[in-house]
């Protein structure tokens, strides 16, 4: 793996403006901001970047939160196994590919229908 690392989510966000980033792995408590709130912007601003929060405490309201707000990919608790977190990491970055190769996909098929659609309208222009 690459690693960048940031010492604030502001400081992350700054990496992801230019660097393309197929997983964020975030701890929950950060100062001035959670994990999960973090997870929040990049599901926005970078919906195919995977995010796995790490957290020392079982807090059932940031694990609802992660799931409803932050749409994590994994949910890993400290301390962690290193073997057991390289696996999940592994398998964020193939979800991360599967992901952007559906959003083409799905944007050539956009494309597709309508170009079907034009011709199919000029097809019943043409019929009149």
């Amino acid at each position: 793996f690459e690693v960048l690392s940031a010492g604030s989510a502001d400081e992350a966000l700054a990496i992801l403006e230019h660097t393309p980033v197929a997983v964020v792995v975030s701890d929950q408590r950060m100062p001035n901001v959670t994990g999960v709130a973090l997870f929040g912007v990049l599901r926005q601003k970078y919906p195919h970047v995977q995010r796995i929060l790490l957290t020392g405490y079982a807090e059932p309201k940031a694990m609802v939160d992660a799931i409803n707000v932050g749409q994590v990919f994994y949910y890993v608790s400290k301390p962690w196994d290193c073997p057991y977190l390289e696996q999940v990491l592994l398998k964020a970055v193939e979800i991360h590919g599967v992901s952007l190769a559906a959003a083409e996909r799905a944007k050539w098929l956009a494309k597709e229908n309508l170009e079907l659609k034009a011709a199919l309208a000029q097809a019943c222009t043409i019929r009149e």
